[in-house]
C-alpha cells in the first residue's frame, strides 16, 4: 500500500509538472520598445502546436529585443515558426552606427549583441527558429567599424 501513495504522489507532481510547462508555453511574449516598431508593445502569440509565430518585422525585431534587455532570456526550449514572408524595405532602416551615409542597418542579430554596437555572448538565442520555407529579404545588418 505504501508503493501505491508514493506512486500516487510521483503521478501527481509530474502532472502538476507538465501542466505548468504547458501554460509557459501557451503564453504570449510581450516586448515594448521594439526599434522601428508600428505597435507598442510588440505581441507573439504561439500557435496550435505552441509554435510561436512571425509573421512581420516587428515580431522578429522583438526576438533580438527581448534577448537584448534580459541575459537571461535565450528562449530555450522554445520555437518561433515563420509564417510569411517577410521583406525589409528602405524604409525600415533603425539606426546608422557612425552617421555616415552606408552604415545603415535595419535589423540587430538576434542573440550576440546587447545593443545596436556592443557584441556581448552572454545575449544568445537558445530556441529554434524554422523558417518553414519562407524567406526574409533586405535585411542589412552593419557592424560599428573599428
Amino acid at each position: 500500500m505504501k508503493n501505491y501513495y508514493k506512486l500516487s504522489i510521483v503521478f501527481a507532481v509530474l502532472i502538476i509538472t507538465l501542466s505548468s510547462l504547458k501554460a509557459q508555453t501557451n503564453s504570449t511574449i510581450s516586448v515594448s520598445g521594439v526599434e522601428g516598431a508600428t505597435t507598442n508593445p510588440v505581441v507573439i502569440s504561439p500557435n496550435t502546436s505552441g509554435q510561436y509565430v512571425i509573421d512581420n518585422i516587428d515580431k522578429l525585431r522583438a526576438i533580438s529585443k527581448a534577448i537584448r534587455e534580459n541575459t537571461n532570456k535565450h528562449f530555450t526550449d522554445t520555437t518561433f515558426i515563420l509564417t510569411q514572408d517577410i521583406s525589409f524595405s528602405s524604409s525600415d532602416i533603425i539606426f546608422n552606427l557612425d552617421g555616415t551615409s552606408g552604415d545603415e542597418s535595419n535589423f540587430i542579430p538576434i542573440g550576440g549583441w546587447q545593443d545596436a554596437t556592443t557584441k556581448n555572448s552572454d545575449y544568445y538565442f537558445g530556441g529554434t527558429f524554422d523558417g518553414n520555407n519562407k524567406t526574409i529579404s533586405g535585411l542589412i545588418i552593419k557592424e560599428k567599424k573599428l
